[in-house]
């Protein structure tokens, strides 16, 4: 059976993933000691990733070109606590998803905690993805069989890691969401057109309806209730069903963009026919699945420069500080990841621009966020991402990043925490 690996595509939904193999690093071996001892091994598959019991914030790195992660440990001179140097993720033949144990036990050893998905939960066509995927069929059951295989896949790994069910759905999966139509296939400019994408979702007559009791409300954003209503069949799924208490949950990896954004960019406005169906498609208020089905609320930042010209970084601090105050009306309490984190200047690898926004940026994460336990820097998918954010040793931003690393040590965490109060053991050979 072929595997293709895979690498998530700019920031998307699980499946905005790109075929691609990314180089992986080796780890440090273990010494041997002369005096064996018979130790029994450490049980982990009850626990899941906590946030730093001192109040810091997991340093990530994503690892899309060999060295990336290398390179920004050089920069700020600390190592990652996340994520793998290769993603852990492939399809096979048939498209269905494939964890990559050796990767994962890999990064283990590394001291890395690792991030994985499923099928995804958008019907937005990518290259590989299983053809005519919609969430509809997904709570039918449709894709049980693959994801029972990839349960046992994670199962034999059974130790600790993120599990994303989507990923930026109100950014570079804005046009679809969880999918509009009768059927869950079609995109936001079918709904506009229509005006409709607020009353087709109904869910009442899947299997395990009482996961969906509070959706199909004809007030809402079909395209986000079918989000949540995933995001609870993943969990009901790999946590109720198949006894994967190890899988930590994310939700979604929410865009850092105001809905009054959104509002502009679909010109809709109070009265409009569309605009309820806008309202509560881009709102976080809408799309959180609930505390029951999340472990951390993760958010994406990047601090970009829109068309060309630059945007005021006091402009791009006040938009997200507007999401994540409806992040914290919302889920008052849970832990906020950022889960993917960039300060570019374009493509610029040495940018006093860009150096601007890390100091800006990690200034206000220290001084403002102390529920925002973990990020994970971007770097560049060649070919795709319009900007560079990978920080590196020797520039403006590698050193501005590493100035403000060193001048509050305790806010920058290099090792994931577990629930029970435990780390991870590898993280002591960093």
């Amino acid at each position: 059976m072929r595997n293709y690996r895979l690498a998530m595509f700019a920031p998307l939904v699980f499946g905005v993933l790109l075929a691609g193999c990314a180089a992986s690093s080796s780890g440090n071996e273990q010494p041997v000691s002369s005096t064996a001892v018979s130790l029994a091994p450490i049980d982990y598959t009850s626990l899941r990733i906590a946030p730093p019991p001192d109040g810091g914030m997991y340093i990530g790195q994503y690892g899309w070109n060999p060295g990336d992660v290398d390179t920004f440990e050089a920069a700020i001179g600390r190592r990652t606590a996340l994520f793998s140097s290769e993603y852990p993720m492939a399809v096979d033949e048939d498209l269905d998803p494939v964890f990559l144990l050796d990767v994962a036990e890999q990064a283990w050893d590394e001291g890395k905690a690792v991030i994985v998905h499923a099928y995804g939960a958008s019907p937005m066509p990518i290259p590989i993805r299983k053809p005519g995927f919609t969430v509809d069929k997904l709570l039918q059951g449709e894709y049980d069989g693959g994801l029972r295989q990839l349960a046992g896949q994670f199962r034999e790994f059974g130790k600790p890691m993120f599990f994303f069910s989507t990923r930026e759905p109100n950014g570079i999966g804005e046009e679809w969401l969880g999918g509009f139509g009768p059927g869950g296939d079609q995109d936001i400019w079918w709904a506009m057109e229509n005006e409709q994408g607020v009353a087709e979702f109904d869910p009442s007559g899947y299997p395990n309806a009482s996961l969906y009791a509070d959706l199909g409300d004809p007030t809402v954003s079909d395209g986000v209730e079918r989000l949540i209503a995933a995001q609870r069949y993943y969990y009901d799924f790999f946590v109720r069903q198949e006894g994967l208490a190890f899988l930590t949950f994310d939700s979604m990896g929410w865009a850092a963009i105001p809905w009054q954004d959104f509002a502009e960019e679909f010109e809709v406005r109070p009265g409009d026919a569309n605009y309820r169906m806008i309202r509560t498609s881009f709102g976080f208020d809408y799309a959180y699945p609930g505390d029951e089905y999340v472990d951390w609320v993760s958010v994406t930042w990047y601090m970009m420069d829109r068309g060309g010209v630059r945007t005021s970084i006091t402009d791009q601090l006040v938009a997200f500080a507007t999401v994540i105050a409806q992040v914290r009306a919302t889920a008052p309490g849970k832990p906020i990841f950022i889960i993917e984190m960039g300060f570019p200047d374009g493509v610029n690898q040495d940018s006093a621009w860009a150096a601007e926004k890390v100091t800006a940026g990690l200034n206000a994460l220290i001084t403002q966020y102390p529920d925002v336990a973990g990020f994970a820097m971007w770097s560049q998918i060649a070919g795709l991402d319009p900007m560079d954010a990978l920080v590196r040793p020797g520039t403006a931003q590698g050193e501005a990043f590493r100035e403000l690393v060193d001048a509050n040590p305790d806010r920058f965490s290099s090792c994931v925490y577990f629930s029970d109060g435990s780390r991870m053991p590898t993280c002591e050979k960093k």
